[in-house]
């Protein structure tokens, strides 16, 4: 895709694979911090550049010469 992805993945506490994800856009993308919350949800921050498909959502910043931020939740 663009200049730069986003990867998140997911491991058992024995180090097995479980699942990733991955976000991309014709422009630029990245992470900020991923960390859990209570309940065990991942929740993810970074930026984008244009439109992106975070986990099959499709997000757009208002133009491509700006970075808008987003916030990402994911169920265990």
């Amino acid at each position: 895709d663009g200049d730069a992805n986003i990867y998140l993945a997911k491991y058992r506490a024995d180090g097995r694979y479980l699942w990733a994800k991955r976000s991309g856009n014709s422009g630029r993308c990245g992470g900020f911090s991923v960390a859990t919350d209570g309940d065990r949800n991942v929740v993810a921050t970074g930026f984008i550049q244009g439109d992106a498909n975070i986990d099959g959502l499709i997000a757009s910043s208002p133009n491509t010469s700006t970075k808008s931020t987003f916030l990402f939740k994911s169920s265990p």
